[in-house]
């Protein structure tokens, strides 16, 4: 699953070249292949695999770009979700809206995502203020669900608290998918992103996307038809 793990059982194949060597690649960063001797690496491990399996058109690009291997050794297989877990569920929605206080009629922008940088939920928040602080025809909030750091988490807090509009931090939850189901808006700001298995999951949901047009998102969303692709940041 990472290019180090690769590297370990093409050497083990030496020994036994009859197992066979599957490798997963979709880190959203470019650390493995940056220098030479990764590169040189990679190349080993690539000859030695039957296959390399990558979720996004981008991902694959990226690697074959990135590294000397055989084309036809790349292999996209999208992410799969589970659909009797990630489905519309108005008794759900009902819960979460009156456990958080939220009435019918306010319109609810959900973002789930871990705190750091590369999953944009500061960007999510700052877009949301801005929405906020128009006249608008009906209430809007922002449910944030996930968590990160506790420089992370202070930095988001305070971003929060300094604008307009109510933002609710949920915190980690491990029944993700019923927290889908309080939303209207799904907005995932990534500043990079391998697949964007969230978005999959929303839509399952039921729910329209706003979504930045980075790594496999585009995959995903298709502009217009399945929601909206902005530009990055």
């Amino acid at each position: 699953h990472d290019a180090v793990a690769q590297f370990v059982a093409a050497q083990m194949r030496i020994r036994g070249p009859r197992i066979p060597l599957l490798m997963t690649f979709h880190r959203s960063q470019s650390f493995e292949s940056a220098r030479l001797s990764d590169k040189i690496r990679n190349a080993f491990a690539s000859a030695m695999s039957a296959a390399i399996v990558t979720g996004s058109r981008e991902r694959r690009e990226h690697f074959l770009s990135e590294n000397y291997v055989q084309a036809k050794k790349m292999v996209r297989i999208p992410f799969g979700i589970d659909t009797s877990r990630f489905e519309p569920d108005a008794a759900a929605r009902t819960a979460l809206r009156d456990e958080l206080g939220i009435d019918r009629e306010t319109v609810v922008i959900g973002a789930v995502g871990h705190f750091r940088a590369v999953k944009g939920v500061d960007l999510v928040i700052r877009a949301f203020q801005q929405l906020a602080a128009r006249s608008l025809p009906v209430p809007v909030a922002l449910v944030v669900v996930g968590d990160g750091p506790e420089e992370r988490r202070e930095l988001l807090t305070k971003l929060a608290d300094d604008g307009p509009g109510r933002v609710v931090f949920a915190g980690f939850r491990r029944d993700v998918e019923r927290w889908f189901n309080a939303f209207d808006i799904f907005a995932h700001a990534a500043r990079l992103e391998a697949f964007g298995l969230v978005l999959a999951e929303a839509m399952a949901t039921g729910l329209p996307i706003v979504a930045a047009r980075v790594g496999g998102i585009p995959d995903i969303v298709r502009h217009g038809e399945t929601g909206l692709l902005v530009p990055p940041e």
